[in-house]
């Protein structure tokens, strides 16, 4: 019997417990309120008796049984069933809230514990309760209310106080009658000496004293070696006469003559027969009639053979940069205007705004702009023991007119000590100094004072114009560790990091370098030496602007080594570098071998980050590596360098000539090597080449639409270069040389890979004369020529020897040769090819060899 709820108020009551709880209430309380409700109707309820098998069965049907009134009771069993079936069900549904909260308990107590770690990081502060005051009082001497008699009044004709300054050495070497003493730099100065930094003044008149220009004399010398042959003085050689033996002589032997008589024949009587000779009558024969045919017409086509036109290979010019630049003592305290030629120093942030700086040999001028300056928390370091303390200046900011006068001016930015830098803003240092001036020195001799890497970071905008003669450096890395002896043992390792993060322009002048990493190494070598590898980074952008010459983007000085003579041990990311003038380097490591052979055996990974060094301009040179490891591989710490050659007759990567023993061969694969290429007009420029030593090209190049006499791989002076094997060099464009020896005397060029030349006037391997090429045995050379003027395999008028194969298609030469060629293939077709227009070998010499070989050519207009 179904028993219908007729009290609507405790119906609605027990429906409306059955909503869902939106909120999250827990079921177990839901269950109460229906188990209370359902007891409250049972009460008012004859018929109807509470069970929890009626709350249970309520719930799903929302009806209410009674089994009494009912005629046929079902089966137990299946009422048995049904309940342990909802008990079941009841029971996963408490074991899955359980689960649940367990679950929010644990996520709320892991978000607790991170909550108390980030607390425990951090930096607290407790302030007391009561009010805390400090006062301090300074005071010093500024106006000494006058000078001393006779002080300025010459400054009409001394406005420099009659000091003069005299060239450098190399200045005052200079013959004015010679071809290099233009290439001087000129200024304007009125306190030089030299008649080249007095231009557009009065050539006699110095101060008060007038003099009157001379020119001394050119005097002749003779110059003559000094030898001094040793006078060999010999004896008489005396042979004493030897008594020859007289040998035995043999048995003689006698033959006895045979006695022989001989009796001489009668004479035979002989009569000759008569014979009669009858006379012969002869009838001569009718001749026949032979008509001859017309004689055939041979007149063979005489062969057109236009030589190629020669390679124009621009003369290597190697920028002479021997200029130094170096580093110097610096102090760690925070301070303006400091004694050793710093204008600002240690401080941890600085903010530049238009900031221009004039410096002199001896004073640095804040012409205009503003330099705001903040010490941070360099009073309060807690330093190991037996470490003085740095006395710090306050926050300031200096501001335009701002002037310091020192005997020797060296930095504008200087920083020592263990705590980390931001810089900011836009500076212009302009130098007429004759001596070295940085515009930021970072000599990180302190940094073990304190635990963690310290980072200088440059975020600003800097210009660097240079008149002086002598070096400008942006930002300088000098390495030293264990104080400024370099003699404590560091009570933290750390690492010494330098950033440009922003601009660094090297304006107009001679002589200046976007970044320097250099070593003040002395003291004790187990101390003097980061163990942390410090970092190098630029990853801004280093531009050598369109007035700059003889200039470095990045560059290593030399200042000091200890007994190890090893130099650093920073990496370098050589990051994005601009070269818009002449005569310029982007990456460049000296020549150091006269101070130390093993100066680079320290320096860490050099990588060319995401950033690339372009080329524009005229005679530059993208990296430059005159000194590198002292064994091996000289660049084996090379990985990822990105070159883009533009502009006319520069060099993406060069191995130039160098005093270091280490012949070992510098290859070029894909692991050191990114994207090297041409630009879209490039002219009379290489991307490799090597003056000394072997270069070996272990990476496939390709070479798209570009200028014209442009080499891929090229040999000059003494130097080799190699294409390895399995490796491939192609190139679709015009008047493009592939492997190259030339330009002097020696050269050599080797070719064991592939060369596919494709367009007019390209040639896949030259040889001049005095230099020496071989195309090796896996060595192929598909040359594609032009319908205009055809391209050539090999050209060569120095010495040549093939062993490889060159292919011939289109309008194509094989060899062309004016020198010494021999031809020893190993086997199969030394030249061959299949067009109208191709010619197996043009000899213009004597000198041409064919030991061993094949000339397979198909077409109409065939000529081997």
């Amino acid at each position: 019997m179904i028993l219908v709820v007729k009290d609507l108020i405790t119906a609605k009551k027990i429906n409306k417990n059955i909503k869902i709880n939106k909120k999250g209430e827990e079921m177990t309380n839901n269950l109460r309120r229906f188990s209370q409700d359902l007891r409250a109707f049972a009460k008012r309820t004859k018929d109807f008796k509470y069970t929890e098998s009626a709350l249970i069965t309520f719930l799903i049907t929302r009806m209410i049984f009674s089994a009494g009134k009912l005629d046929a009771a079902p089966k137990e069993p299946t009422i048995e069933s049904q309940r342990r079936s909802i008990s079941t069900s009841i029971t996963d549904m408490r074991q899955n809230f359980k689960r649940v909260k367990a679950e929010t308990k644990k996520l709320i107590k892991d978000s607790n514990m991170e909550l108390i770690q980030l607390m425990e990081q951090g930096d607290h502060v407790t302030k007391s309760p009561w009010s805390t005051w400090q006062f301090g009082q300074n005071f010093f001497y500024d106006d000494w209310h006058g000078a001393y008699k006779g002080r300025g009044d010459k400054k009409t004709k001394y406005p420099y106080e009659g000091i003069f300054e005299r060239g450098d050495r190399y200045e005052r070497a200079i013959n004015p009658l010679s071809d290099k003493y233009e290439e001087m730099p000129l200024a304007s100065r009125k306190n030089a000496a030299s008649s080249s930094q007095r231009t557009g003044l009065v050539s006699d008149s110095y101060g008060l004293v007038g003099v009157k220009p001379l020119l001394e004399p050119t005097v002749g010398f003779n110059v003559s070696v000094a030898i001094r042959p040793k006078q060999v003085v010999k004896g008489a050689i005396t042979i004493a006469d030897k008594t020859p033996a007289t040998p035995a002589q043999p048995e003689t032997i006698i033959f006895n003559a045979p006695n022989i008589s001989v009796t001489a024949p009668a004479a035979p009587q002989v009569e000759p027969a008569q014979v009669t000779i009858s006379s012969l009558t002869v009838t001569p024969p009718t001749l026949p009639s032979i008509t001859l045919p017309t004689p055939l017409s041979f007149s063979p086509v005489t062969p057109t053979i236009t030589a190629p036109t020669a390679p124009t290979l621009a003369p290597i010019t190697v920028p002479q940069i021997t200029f130094q630049a170096q580093g110097f003592g610096q102090d760690r305290q925070a301070m303006i205007h400091g004694s050793q030629g710093i204008h600002l120093m240690n401080f941890s942030s600085y903010s530049g705004s238009g900031a221009t700086f004039n410096v002199t040999n001896n004073s640095s001028t804040l012409s205009s702009g503003s330099v705001s300056y903040n010490p941070g928390n360099l009073a309060s370091l807690s330093l190991p023991s037996g470490v003085w303390p740095h006395s710090t200046a306050s926050a300031g900011t200096i501001s335009s007119g701002d002037t310091m006068s020192v005997p020797s001016m060296n930095a504008i930015f200087s920083h020592v000590v263990p705590t980390s830098v931001n810089m900011t803003g836009d500076y212009t240092l302009n130098s007429s100094a004759s001596r070295n001036i940085l515009f930021i020195s970072v000599n990180p001799y302190d940094y073990y004072e304190t635990p963690g890497d310290k980072t200088f970071d440059f975020n600003g905008n800097v210009t660097l114009n240079s008149n002086g003669g002598s070096s400008v450096v942006g930002i300088e890395h000098q390495l030293l560790n264990g104080g400024g002896g370099g003699g404590r043992n560091p009570d933290n390792q750390v690492a010494s990091i330098v950033n440009n993060s922003g601009t660094i322009t090297l304006g107009s002048g001679s002589n200046m370098i976007g970044m320097m990493i250099d070593t003040e190494y002395f003291g004790n070598p187990s101390y003097n030496k980061f163990t942390k590898t410090p970092q190098t980074n630029n990853k801004g952008k280093i531009i050598i602007g369109a007035g700059a010459r003889s200039s470095v983007g990045i560059d290593f000085g030399f200042y000091s080594l200890d007994s190890t003579k090893k130099g650093p041990n920073s990496s370098v990311e050589i990051g994005n570098i601009t070269i818009d003038g002449d005569n310029n380097y982007g990456y460049r490591q000296k020549d150091y071998v006269s101070n130390s052979a093993i100066y680079y055996d320290d320096v860490a990974s050099v990588n060319g980050g995401t950033g690339v060094i372009t080329l524009n301009g005229k005679k530059n040179i993208g990296i430059a590596i005159f000194h590198g490891k002292s064994s091996g591989d000289p660049i084996s710490n090379f990985n990822n360098i990105n070159v883009t050659v533009n502009g006319t007759e520069n060099i993406g990567f060069l191995r130039g000539a160098t005093t270091s023993t280490n012949n070992s061969v510098l290859t070029l694969d894909s692991a050191k090597l990114g994207t090297v290429k041409f630009g879209s007009s490039t002219t009379k420029s290489a991307l490799f080449v090597s003056e000394k030593y072997e270069i070996a090209l272990d990476k496939d190049i390709t070479v798209g639409s570009t200028g014209v006499e442009n080499s891929i791989l090229r040999a000059n002076a003494a130097g080799k270069v190699r294409l390895k094997a399995g490796k491939s060099i192609t190139a679709t464009t015009d008047k493009i040389y592939g492997v190259v020896a030339g330009g002097g005397s020696g050269a050599e060029a080797y070719t064991e890979g592939t060369v596919n030349i494709t367009g007019n006037d390209s040639i896949g391997m030259a040889v001049t004369t005095g230099d020496k090429g071989e195309l090796l045995s896996t060595g192929v050379l598909n040359i594609n020529g032009g319908a205009a003027s055809g391209s050539t395999g090999i050209y060569n008028t120095g010495t040549f020897t093939d062993k490889g194969k060159i292919t011939l298609s289109g309008k194509s030469l094989g060899i062309y040769t004016e020198g010494t060629m021999t031809i020893n293939a190993i086997s199969g077709d030394s030249i061959s090819g299949s067009s109208d227009e191709i010619t197996g070998i043009y000899s213009a010499g004597s000198g041409t060899t064919i030991n061993h070989g094949k000339i397979t050519l198909t077409g109409k207009k065939l000529k081997e």
